[in-house]
């Protein structure tokens, strides 16, 4: 039977107590309807050498690696600043740890892959143009990639529960960011379309499958832990003059940034803009306002 579309569900995600166990009491939530999935396992092997031969009479798996990347819209009301959370700690602002979770993603009416340890090492929020449903982008690190019927690395059955799918209209790119040059006055910025990103530069903490000494190695098999946090924002407007042209000549630095999504206020300070200016033409062009931020927190 072909693929075809609908076959690929939702993302849903249950936040875990212990790294790369699926928390029995806890809840799975809805966490976005998923548009692409991409499986960003590995599996490491090494040939066995025959005696006599030139050829390996067999191979093992030394280790593996888990993880994938996906694509979703969210509903309205559907709590979308969790991945905000989940992508920095939390919605105070960056964090020393993240928080580690499972997803569970139906790729077909009777197959349901799920992951578990995950963290977030790249998240980003981006709307093609005003009034574009927004696209939700996030590639995890994970310890363990099981599919039905589930089992956890030593062979323990998983069970999870079921989630009801929400219904309404997508969250859209419907409301202006604003800028600030001293935290008190904002400007409307007229963006056309904004690419909001963040990076932790993950690294694996590797470990065992089992304890039993049978078992091949995880690469993140006793966790992993955020480096570097990279806060990026790309806003797309249509060129009208110099202001953008003379914040970033005189190296302005400590700006402030803000949006609302979804009734929740977005805010990226300690913010600064990259020097590349337009590429200008005859008539009307548009510039991109490159910016890096310090910190964010949603409220």
């Amino acid at each position: 039977m072909v693929r075809t579309k609908g076959d690929l569900c939702g993302l849903t995600v249950r936040t875990e107590a212990v790294y790369g166990e699926v928390n029995a009491n806890g809840a799975s939530a809805y966490a976005g309807t998923t548009l692409t999935l991409s499986d960003g396992g590995e599996a490491t092997r090494e040939g066995i050498q025959g005696c006599g031969s030139r050829v390996d009479v067999d191979s093992m798996v030394i280790s593996t690696s888990a993880g994938y990347s996906a694509t979703f819209n969210m509903v309205r009301d559907q709590d979308w600043e969790d991945w905000i959370e989940r992508a920095v700690g939390g919605l105070s602002g960056v964090q020393r740890e993240l928080p580690s979770f499972d997803t569970a993603v139906r790729v077909d009416p009777s197959t349901i892959h799920l992951w578990t340890g995950c963290r977030v090492n790249t998240l980003g929020i981006s709307a093609a143009s005003v009034g574009a449903k927004l696209e939700f982008s996030v590639s995890t690190m994970a310890r363990w990639h099981t599919k039905t019927p589930f089992a956890d690395s030593d062979g323990t059955a998983i069970t999870l529960d079921t989630v009801p799918i929400p219904t309404g209209i997508p969250i859209t790119f419907n409301r202006p960011w604003e800028y600030s040059t001293d935290g008190s006055q904002f400007h409307r910025i007229p963006a056309k379309a904004f690419s909001l990103s963040i990076s932790n530069n993950l690294s694996a903490d590797p470990g065992v499958s089992d304890d039993d000494g049978t078992g091949y190695g995880l690469e993140a098999g006793e966790g992993s832990a955020a480096q570097d946090c990279t806060i990026t924002l790309d806003l797309t407007i249509t060129s009208k003059d110099n202001t953008w042209d003379d914040l970033r000549m005189a190296l302005t630095d400590g700006m402030t940034f803000r949006t609302v999504i979804d009734g929740h206020t977005v805010t990226l300070t300690g913010c600064s803009l990259g020097l590349a200016g337009p590429d200008r033409s005859q008539g009307q062009y548009d510039e991109t306002i490159a910016v890096t931020a310090l910190d964010i927190t949603v409220v």
